[in-house]
């Protein structure tokens, strides 16, 4: 059963829209499982519909772990008005298998009973084990139609069918009988953490961690075995160990040893998001020591995090944190993220009093409009302003770099021909978002700028994301998304 429906905070949202927006893969990622988590935990925009049309915007992604968060992200919204969108995914499928599962559940999210049985009826949902396991995730009203699929023998499942079957548990989205034999789900979950695949046994601890009832006691292997594991599966033990405060206060030593041994910053960064609500007398001292010697920015940010939301118990936790804020520049990501985990506290309140001596940063972006985009880079000196509108000026810093890869990028003939066959197909539908690409697709042409670049970037995004598009049209569509974003990679 789902929790009860709470709107996600305008502090949230901000720092989650910042996310998506920042051209980075591992940012980019991050911001769209917050938004399956918290809409796992009952959480709802407020609106935001620039969120939702940046979301499917990423269906047309090339990186494929973004295309699959993208879809997990539209499972969650469960919004009818991503029917067409997505059916036009499922009539021309992703090769990659496990993205194409994926494909599967976010259809049958968004799907009437009806829609499913003829998807179903014209074979563009295989009635296998995959499909069943995405029926169960999704929740979807069509659940009646399972009866007709192969259950599932977890002793002879793939790899992928595990990965599902993970999530399934630790979401508690196995509805029914669907297993055959039946087993232990928790049990399973243990035994898969020895999976010879690290992507299973990484989802195995996934859902360990999402289970109430299991915890680091639980884990099939030794706590000093956790060093020889594949980074994702220690990111993922480092999580489940701050599952439990109790765990943590009885193993500081434990903690101690990771924070200086651990040399992949994806799993400290790990570590540090699962400490963000740990606290105990003397921890401030650890996390202010290590927050001093850390070098990856990304565990840093996840550090300030910790000490935002909890900035009320340290007076050394409020120094760090009102200083790392007064660092940054107006309205960046770090910025909104310390100020999200901030919450209630003292740091909070500190923080808006000085933003009521001073523009806020968000009026001066235009925040509320949704019509900002920031790049992977930090504004520089020129902006161009245009009412709620920003856009990096080109003496942003890359600036060289862009224009290296466009004027390699515009020796390639077939660059030229992919967006005159954009231009020739947004100019033939009715929409605001089409008309939108055909003025970018003009304005690029005129001057091939990376202002102008970025505006075509993301108006072919939002048009895609909601346009039905299938076949040779979201083929090129994609293409030029593709060519576009790896100028700003």
């Amino acid at each position: 059963m789902r929790a009860a429906r709470r709107l996600i905070s305008k502090d949230e949202e901000l720092a989650i829209r910042l996310l998506l927006q920042t051209n980075r893969e591992d940012s980019v990622k991050l911001g769209l499982i917050r938004i399956c988590e918290l809409y796992q935990k009952g959480y709802r925009f407020d609106g935001a519909p620039d969120i939702r049309r940046t979301v499917r915007g990423f269906l047309f992604s090339a990186q494929t772990e973004l295309e699959r968060w993208a879809l997990k992200v539209i499972v969650e919204f469960k919004d009818p008005r991503d029917h067409e969108i997505v059916a036009g995914r499922l009539k021309s499928p992703p090769t990659d298998l496990e993205t194409a599962s994926w494909v599967i559940a976010a259809f049958m999210a968004v799907s009437t009973p009806d829609q499913i049985s003829d998807a179903i009826r014209v074979g563009l949902i295989p009635k296998n084990e995959l499909s069943l396991l995405a029926l169960n995730f999704s929740e979807s009203a069509g659940g009646g139609i399972s009866t007709d699929f192969p259950k599932i023998n977890i002793e002879k499942a793939s790899e992928i069918e595990l990965k599902w079957a993970c999530i399934c548990f630790g979401t508690e989205r196995v509805k029914g009988d669907i297993f055959d034999p039946k087993f232990d789900q928790a049990g399973q979950l243990v035994a898969l953490n020895g999976h010879d695949s690290s992507s299973v046994a990484q989802y195995s601890i996934y859902g360990m961690y999402r289970v109430p009832a299991l915890g680091f006691k639980h884990l099939a292997f030794p706590a000093h075995a956790i060093a020889q594991k594949p980074v994702d599966v220690r990111r993922w033990s480092y999580r489940l160990f701050t599952k439990e405060k109790t765990v943590v206060i009885e193993s500081q030593d434990f903690l101690s040893g990771v924070i200086r041994s651990e040399t992949d910053g994806r799993a400290r960064e790990g570590l540090a998001l699962g400490l963000r609500h740990v606290w105990y007398d003397g921890l401030d001292v650890t996390m202010t020591d290590w927050y001093s010697r850390e070098n990856d920015a990304k565990v840093r940010a996840a550090i300030l995090e910790h000490m935002a939301t909890n900035s009320h118990r340290s007076g050394s936790y409020m120094s760090v944190v009102l200083d790392a804020f007064d660092r940054e520049p107006p309205g960046s990501l770090l910025q909104a993220r310390i100020l999200h985990a901030a919450g209630s506290t003292p740091a909070y309140r500190a923080i808006k009093e000085k933003e009521a001596l001073s523009p806020r940063a968000d009026d001066m972006f235009g925040w509320g409009n949704g019509n900002i985009f920031i790049g992977s880079v930090s504004v520089s000196n020129k902006q161009e302003i245009s009412g709620s509108n920003i856009q990096i000026g080109a003496n942003a810093v890359g600036g060289n770099a862009y224009a290296q890869k466009i004027s390699q990028m515009l020796a390639d003939q077939s660059f030229g021909e992919n967006i005159e066959r954009v231009r020739k197909i947004a100019a033939g539908q009715e929409s605001p978002e089409a008309e939108a690409v055909v003025k970018a697709v003009a304005d690029f042409d005129k001057e091939k700028s990376e202002a102008n670049g970025r505006s075509l970037l993301e108006k072919a995004k939002t048009w895609a994301g909601v346009a039905a598009l299938s076949g040779e049209t979201a083929e090129y569509v994609k293409q030029l998304i593709d060519a576009l974003s790896s100028l700003f990679s």
